[in-house]
């Protein structure tokens, strides 16, 4: 569903990536075989840059990724509400 938003607006130039090894927030999620989804700023080449580390602030993040991440949460949460 997430995969087929994002095709379905470019602008918000986002794409599925996989993480390998380590936690993430929806880890736990994933241990017990609930569906999840985590929406993230990553590179291109699969880096999250500062992620959860001491660098990892606010003054790092552009406004134009929280507004295209809140665009394609907003129509995921909307499209799950219809479905």
């Amino acid at each position: 569903m997430a995969e087929r938003l994002a095709a379905e607006h470019p602008e918000w130039n986002a794409r599925a990536a996989s993480i390998y090894g380590g936690n993430s927030e929806l880890s736990d999620a994933v241990r017990f075989k609930v569906p999840a989804i985590a929406l993230g700023g990553m590179k291109r080449n699969g880096e999250a840059p500062f992620w959860h580390q001491r660098e990892d602030t606010f003054d790092k993040i552009g406004p134009e990724y929280l507004e295209r991440a809140w665009e394609l949460a907003w129509a995921l949460i909307q499209k799950i509400g219809r479905d």
